[in-house]
């Protein structure tokens, strides 16, 4: 019996090429698995045919589900529209390492002994990108500074956008951060981002943006890593995110403790293989290192056909 995988997908951000890949993939490891793959900008008549309960939609773009899906059996998986706050508060309910957090509401006075020495105001307002709206200050000058930061949110806050305050993590001379991919919660992507100038918050005097992280500079380093416990914990987030295909899971190492810390989880979609928009990227980690890294075609079609297993047996496997 013909098992179906769907996948529908955004053409500026998965391939022809991808899905070819996907295909081979999927054909040496299950060769009855049936790959049926379409831009989302059409909605094929194909997808009126009679599918066994053998089926899962896997999208690579998170927020696009079709009415038509209401009628496809097997399990689906799309990402909800969260806004970053409920993506924040869904990571502390999970009791993943976060940094101490809470909004920026009035009469709110960071103490040391609750914040540390530094703290982030980070913006909840969508769209935002390379760091805009991050903005870091001694927590001892947090009252000093209160209505320069009131201005600075003004307007995301009039549209009811609440900043959060977050415990400021040093992570070494450079501010860096580490970036994995994952899909159905497994790893294909791992890699390091490092702004190209020292930073030191000890000598941070005022209200700090961009220099204070690791997205900022066009100039930045992105290599290839592979730490094995910031994988492990990407695992464990995505295990809090299960209706999910693609996430974006960014985390931070303490220079000064050692510990990792989850710093955000976007439902993004998928778009670090061959897609048009991530070229930059994909020159920077070298795109046949970053596709042997974890064998991500390889690891995608056998997460796809071990969630079909799964639907075949109602029970989960366990994942390598």
């Amino acid at each position: 019996m013909t098992r179906t995988a769907i996948i529908p997908y955004s053409p500026e951000r998965t391939t022809q090429q991808d899905i070819e890949c996907l295909r081979a993939s999927l054909a040496g490891i299950s060769p009855d698995v049936d790959l049926r793959a379409f831009n989302i900008a059409y909605t094929p008549l194909w997808l009126a045919d009679n599918f066994t309960s053998q089926t899962v939609t896997v999208t690579l773009n998170n927020y696009f589900k079709p009415d038509i899906f209401d009628f496809i059996p097997g399990r689906q998986f799309f990402g909800k529209p969260l806004s970053k706050g409920q993506l924040l508060q869904d990571l502390i309910k999970a009791d993943l390492p976060t940094p101490y957090s809470t909004s920026l509401k009035p009469g709110l006075t960071p103490t040391e002994d609750t914040f540390g020495p530094y703290i982030t105001i980070k913006t909840m307002a969508p769209g935002t990108h390379q760091a805009t709206g991050i903005f870091m200050c001694q927590t001892s000058q947090f009252d000093l500074l209160r209505a320069e930061i009131l201005e600075q949110y003004q307007g995301d806050m009039e549209r009811g956008y609440t900043p959060t305050v977050q415990q400021y993590v040093p992570t070494g001379p450079k501010p860096r951060h580490t970036s994995i991919i994952t899909f159905l919660g497994s790893p294909i992507v791992c890699f390091s981002t490092t702004a190209p100038n020292r930073f030191d918050p000890e000598k941070a005097s005022g209200l700090i943006g961009g220099d204070a992280t690791s997205n900022f500079e066009q100039n930045k380093t992105e290599v290839l890593v592979n730490d094995v416990e910031m994988v492990d914990m990407a695992q464990r987030v995505a295990q809090a995110f299960p209706e999910v295909s693609v996430l974006g899971i960014d985390m931070v190492r303490c220079a000064e403790t050692g510990k990792v810390y989850c710093l955000e989880v976007n439902l993004g979609n998928l778009a670090v293989l061959s897609a048009p928009i991530c070229g930059t990227l994909r020159q920077n980690l070298g795109m046949q290192d970053m596709l042997k890294q974890f064998s991500a075609y390889d690891t995608m079609a056998r997460r796809m056909v071990e969630t079909l297993d799964e639907t075949k047996t109602g029970s989960k496997q366990i994942r390598e």
